[in-house]
């Protein structure tokens, strides 16, 4: 994961480069939430159905519900990874749609947002709901009123839609958190906290080790005690400082750039994704998992290059290695006006 990191903050050369990777996980977020929204319709897994040769199953997919609704994993592991994976994806599609590359038309552009929120509620996931909670209003404080007032409306009418096809679902949406005191998973989390604390005083500075402790001792779905029993104090320290890094790199992006261009607007996105992945820490086991701590370091990895190409060269693209050299860059303490990715 930390070579994705690596290869993704010095790999890419220039906004161009950029601007399609993000579009490329926008379409791919896209994709595996249409798919979770097919397996919630259909009520089958279908990935299942999938035989490369040469390949054999690990282990049989599992059908998870809550108060009857069947749980979509999409092509995650567990709908709870599903619902980071989307609640990561929405930002950076939503960035797409507005800020993307021209010439596409409107369908082309929405459809892995429209895909993206109509899975957000059929994950059925407190954590989903925690994660957008947290992180879209970064992304929707930079923008102007009337695109306020659309989103407020689509989503009403989203509920509406959820309240007319889908009796029962707004009620156990709200049920995991009026509900929380006698909901099984939440006790379950709330019951490893002894556990995990007697493991923790036996190495509480360095930790037993990663990797160490299994999920066959106890499933702790909480990725802040995972650190602490592994990494100690000192691997919590390290992780959090990680985390402060990523999202203090983005935010001094999107405050060195004029607020509503392309810039400001990818580094939004990026941070609201970072915060969703790290806000899942707290309530599920985020990288004991194979896509998000995949995501998480690909995304951060972006931070990184939209960074050290705006610091080299705020207006213009970073010339390619063989390409004419791009202008110098302008003078300190001025703005880009309009770095719009077209």
């Amino acid at each position: 994961m930390e070579r994705v990191l690596l290869l993704a903050i010095d790999g890419i050369a220039t906004r161009e480069r950029l601007a399609l990777l993000v579009h490329r996980i926008a379409v791919s977020g896209g994709a595996v939430a249409a798919l979770g929204l097919i397996q919630f319709i259909t009520k089958r897994q279908w990935v299942d159905l999938i035989q490369i040769p040469g390949l054999g199953f690990n282990s049989d997919l599992e059908a998870v519900s809550r108060s009857g609704f069947h749980r979509p994993a999409g092509t995650a592991t567990h709908p709870i990874e599903f619902g980071v994976i989307i609640a990561m994806c929405l930002p950076i599609a939503l960035h797409d749609a507005m800020h993307g590359r021209e010439g596409r038309s409107v369908l082309r552009r929405w459809w892995p947002v429209a895909a993206l929120a109509m899975a957000c509620p059929v994950s059925i996931s407190r954590t989903t709901v925690v994660c957008l909670v947290l992180s879209l209003p970064i992304v929707v404080a930079a923008w102007p009123r009337s695109k306020r007032r659309v989103m407020y409306v689509v989503t009403l009418g989203v509920l509406v839609v959820f309240y007319e096809l889908v009796p029962g679902m707004l009620g156990t949406l709200a049920g995991m958190f009026t509900g929380i005191s006698t909901d099984g998973s939440a006790q379950s989390r709330t019951n490893s906290f002894a556990y995990a604390f007697e493991f923790i005083g036996r190495w509480p500075i360095f930790g037993r080790g990663y990797g160490t402790f299994l999920p066959e001792y106890r499933i702790l779905d909480d990725m802040i005690l995972g650190v602490l029993i592994g990494g100690g104090v000192v691997g919590l320290l390290f992780t959090a400082w990680f985390a402060r890094g990523a999202i203090v790199t983005g935010v001094r992006v999107f405050r060195s750039s004029d607020r509503g261009t392309w810039s400001d607007s990818l580094a939004r996105a990026l941070v609201a994704a970072v915060i969703s992945a790290f806000a899942s820490f707290a309530t599920f086991d985020a990288l004991g998992f194979p896509m998000v701590p995949c995501l998480l370091f690909l995304v951060v990895g972006l931070l990184g290059a939209l960074a050290r190409i705006n610091a080299v060269s705020p207006a213009q693209p970073v010339a390619l290695s063989g390409e004419p050299a791009a202008p110098a860059p302008a003078p300190r303490g001025s703005r880009e006006k309009d770095d719009h990715v077209g």
